[in-house]
């Protein structure tokens, strides 16, 4: 079943000056329950895509087919400095009154099974980077969406500390069963978590390959997946749909 469909879809902005091209005709679909990957030069046009998604902005031409709930995990983890880590993860709920024993029993369930326990209530600052991460990815659960978009989740941080937590956000998708698209610019990044990656040409984008990822792991993690001998040929393959696109 798929759960998002672009059907030729194209996006463009205009300014003063001049109209600006930034998506071109692309199709593809998207699987419940898989991770998606969306890769390209810079400024090609892949955040717009997840907001095209989220409704955030509205496509020029073609159909967008969106079947299920939108959370939305930007680049910063965007934590609220005077709240403490519980409040953080329910501010969701706060603002959409949903501050229900349904839900809140949801969030104490995510706050335990993720470890967050002994953090509940931590301020943004008592916290590493990682955590913060993880903090931001359960409040986005917390509403329990049927879709996630990551924006650059992992940018902000240190090479070591992103490995760790690719690991445990990986773990926290594929447990939550959730349908994810993930945006970014490292393709290691994208490789190692996704079960497809998409790469997109110069702007105004269209689709230069849709690769499918399968390491044949049966408890596959990204760091394992680094480790894979399918790792490189992957990488190969994208590099250069990338730099020749």
């Amino acid at each position: 079943m798929n759960i998002v469909e672009f059907k030729n879809v194209s996006k463009c902005f205009v300014n003063k000056k001049e109209i600006i091209d930034v998506i071109d005709n692309i199709s593809f679909d998207i699987k419940k329950g898989e991770i998606v990957a969306i890769v390209g030069p810079s400024g090609c046009g892949k955040s717009t895509i997840l907001n095209l998604i989220s409704k955030l902005e509205k496509e020029n031409e073609g159909i967008i087919n969106i079947n299920g709930s939108i959370g939305y995990m930007f680049q910063k983890d965007n934590l609220l400095p005077w709240r403490d880590v519980y409040q953080n993860i329910t501010i969701g709920l706060e603002i959409q009154n949903k501050m229900k024993e349904i839900y809140l029993k949801n969030v104490d369930e995510l706050i335990k099974k993720y470890h967050l326990d002994s953090f509940k209530h931590f301020f943004p600052k008592e916290l590493s980077g990682g955590m913060k991460q993880r903090v931001a990815l359960i409040r986005t659960l917390s509403l329990n969406p049927d879709i996630l978009l990551l924006d650059e989740p992992f940018s902000a941080l240190d090479y070591q500390t992103k490995l760790i937590v690719q690991d445990d956000i990986y773990n926290i998708i594929k447990n939550e069963h959730k349908t994810t698209i993930l945006v970014t610019h490292d393709i290691s990044e994208a490789i190692s978590l996704a079960d497809k990656v998409i790469v997109l040409t110069n702007r105004p984008a269209k689709i230069k390959l849709i690769q499918e990822i399968n390491f044949d792991l049966e408890n596959r993690t990204p760091l394992l997946a680094r480790k894979n001998p399918k790792y490189n040929e992957y990488f190969n393959t994208v590099w250069e749909a990338i730099t020749n696109g």
